[in-house]
């Protein structure tokens, strides 16, 4: 299935065996499991997934692979387990409910680069819908999303990503085992939900938006950012900065903000 690659859709393709077989040895695939792939590419990763007998929703956007990723699935009689879509990010989370009758999904994918932070926000916003993601990216971003309160790497996607989920970088993956050769080294990282909480999830927009507002402008201290702009007082955080905050104290904002 060799092509030219797409750089616009920053299409980097997985060709390490020895990479391919950790990945689907992470996943612990059972036979007729339901899985949602993000980008199927070339393959690398779809078509042992299909041999570990898992049923798979693929997302791929780029038309020419979609229809190689089918010819290949007939060629192996796989085309009865493998279903296949377009843009992940134009899906109805919703829809897979209605449409597949699944109430949660098992995700895994090689996100593409320049649209990670997207797609991140996506699994973010329906955590409550999701069992588990396994997730490729660039190691920069996996260090934000396990990074330490008070360090350069710790901002408003580490806190929204850890409000929601348990993060494990299981390993990472040099340039080399890519096609083209990417110009930075990836992570493969797991995303567990905690239990689900009904407060957070009725006011997401809410914790959002004060996250967001309080890493605005990470220098200046909370009075003169995200308490000035909220018209609220709480002194045991506005001599802080942003970074300074854990995920616990968002969460008590967020509570005074709604008034609980």
């Amino acid at each position: 299935m060799s092509r030219r690659k797409n750089v616009k859709l920053s299409q980097v393709f997985l060709k390490d065996k020895n990479i391919i077989d950790k990945i689907i040895g992470s996943l612990d695939i059972k036979k007729n499991e339901v899985w949602v792939e993000i980008g199927g590419g070339e393959g690398a990763i779809t078509f042992p997934m299909l041999q570990k007998e898992a049923k798979l929703i693929v997302f791929e956007k780029d038309r020419l692979l979609s229809e190689n990723l089918m010819k290949e699935a007939i060629k192996r009689s796989f085309h009865d387990r493998i279903l296949l879509l377009g843009d992940f990010l134009k899906f109805s989370f919703q829809n897979f409910a209605k449409f597949y009758g699944l109430e949660k999904i098992r995700l895994v994918g090689n996100i593409p680069y320049h649209i990670t932070g997207m797609i991140l926000r996506r699994i973010i916003e329906n955590h409550s819908k999701i069992y588990v993601a396994y997730l490729m990216m660039q190691k920069e971003v996996a260090k934000r999303l396990i990074a330490k309160p008070g360090t350069k790497e710790y901002g408003a996607l580490t806190v929204l990503t850890r409000a929601f989920f348990n993060v494990d970088v299981l390993f990472d993956i040099k340039p080399g085992s890519f096609n083209p050769h990417p110009k930075v080294i990836s992570s493969f990282v797991k995303l567990s939900p905690y239990t689900e909480n009904p407060y957070l999830d009725e006011h997401f927009r809410e914790f959002e938006n004060i996250v967001k507002l309080a890493f605005s402008s990470r220098r200046k201290k909370l009075k003169n950012t995200l308490f000035s702009t909220l018209n609220l007082s709480m002194p045991e955080y506005e001599n802080k900065r942003a970074e300074e905050l854990e995920v616990e104290d968002y969460l008590k904002i967020l509570g005074r903000v709604s008034g609980v």
